[in-house]
């Protein structure tokens, strides 16, 4: 039989896992249960990096201007990261 003292006011339970008098979790999947919840409610309220919303606006932009240049931009960056991982590749590989 497992007891748990509830944090809130001291009272012990018998296999519970929430508090019987103030209905606090105390048990350990119940508390990891509640983390998560915060954590999504969270997650779910945080506002977008600044960056990320620009990006959205130029990608779905009516202009055609505005898009083509983020279509350059955005291939010009990848290009820059395959090169870069080529680089790590090709040093990783002189180096074994």
């Amino acid at each position: 039989m497992i007891e748990r003292k509830c944090y809130s006011y001291g009272v012990w339970n018998k296999e519970e896992d929430y508090c019987t008098s103030c209905s606090v979790a105390i048990s350990p999947l119940a508390l990891d249960k509640e983390k998560e919840k915060k954590k999504q409610i969270e997650e779910a309220n945080r506002k977008p990096p600044i960056l990320e919303v620009y990006r959205r606006k130029a990608e779905n932009s009516p202009h055609i201007i505005v898009r083509i240049l983020y279509r350059m931009v955005y291939s010009f960056l990848l290009f820059m990261a395959l090169i870069g991982a080529f680089l790590a590749w090709l040093t990783a590989i002189v180096n074994a």
